[in-house]
């Protein structure tokens, strides 16, 4: 059982029941573009057969793309009770687990990755390694906040949540010196950072 110690880990379990609907419909249209880039993706590659989802949320990804892929293992983890879950009311392969400490073996996943769930960690370096030990081929991160100078770290103390900023250049400095090839997609709002092990 993952245990909570981080106040902005339980920002999701405490605002789904009242804001669940609106970010449902927030999400499935704001960022479709980015949606859409990790789903070509993963049909131009078609060798991946396995993906983990790290912060599922509402399970938009699942029920657009996933859901009717039989030749694909989807698995998602979240830190979320109440996600958890919903999940498994959908006969999802999730488990309650943090971002930062993934409870699944190393290079066990072909792809795995997240949307828009570094921006509200402390620091992305922690997620990152942990999604890197646990794919054996590709990591895709989905940011909408993302800086060409320095990193900014912005918490709310009232919401209890970070919206942080991060900076490119810090990203892919970070990345090329464990020695990982990466590209960028622009889509919209978001920026895709694919990951190649």
């Amino acid at each position: 059982m993952t245990e909570i110690t981080k106040s902005h880990l339980l920002w999701w379990e405490n605002n789904l029941d009242t804001l669940g609907k609106d970010f449902a419909r927030w999400l499935s249209s704001s960022d479709i573009k980015s949606r859409k880039a990790i789903f070509d993706y993963i049909d131009r590659n078609n060798h991946i057969t396995s993906v983990l989802e790290c912060g599922p949320g509402i399970f938009i990804d699942y029920n657009l793309y996933f859901k009717n892929k039989t030749n694909i293992k989807y698995t998602a983890v979240d830190i979320t009770p109440k996600i958890v879950a919903e999940g498994k009311k959908l006969n999802i392969d999730i488990s309650l687990a943090s971002i930062e400490n993934i409870d699944k073996p190393n290079n066990c996943f072909d792809l795995v990755y997240c949307r828009h769930v570094l921006e509200h960690q402390d620091n992305y370096r922690k997620s990152l390694d942990e999604m890197l030990r646990v794919s054996n081929r590709f990591v895709i991160v989905v940011f909408w906040l993302l800086s060409p100078g320095k990193t900014t770290i912005s918490f709310d103390n009232k919401s209890q949540l970070y919206h942080n900023s991060y900076s490119k250049a810090e990203i892919e400095q970070y990345l090329s010196q464990n020695q990982l090839q990466f590209e960028w997609q622009e889509c919209d709002i978001d920026r895709v950072l694919i990951i190649k092990k």
